[in-house]
């Protein structure tokens, strides 16, 4: 895994090496699949953050960018999708406290 190249993704070589070399780190420590998987979407996400993309935009980028049926991808897109549901959840919470003491 660590020698091969990473040609589904659309980045400068050296972008590519670092995502391969944060994969090789982090097998050195992390020898697990779903870990080394999670290590390349964080790399990814990295790169396109330091590219100029704003965090949620960077990390759906990098889920177009990790390898089909990604189980890392398939959790972060469940996360994505449950940011507004949450958001509203807390928010309605945050306006009935607020009704509760009178803002």
């Amino acid at each position: 895994m660590c020698d091969s190249a990473s040609a589904h993704l659309t980045v400068f070589p050296r972008m590519s090496a670092f995502i391969e070399h944060a994969e090789c780190q982090t097998a050195m420590t992390h020898n697990h699949p779903q870990v080394i998987e999670s290590a390349r979407f964080f790399a990814i996400t990295a790169v396109e953050t330091l590219g100029g993309l704003e965090p949620v935009a960077a990390i759906e980028e990098a889920v177009k960018k990790m390898p089909p049926g990604s189980s890392v991808s398939q959790k972060v897109i469940l996360g994505l999708e449950a940011i507004p549901q949450r958001w509203m959840e807390e928010m309605n919470a945050f306006s009935k406290i607020k009704a509760m003491v009178g803002l």
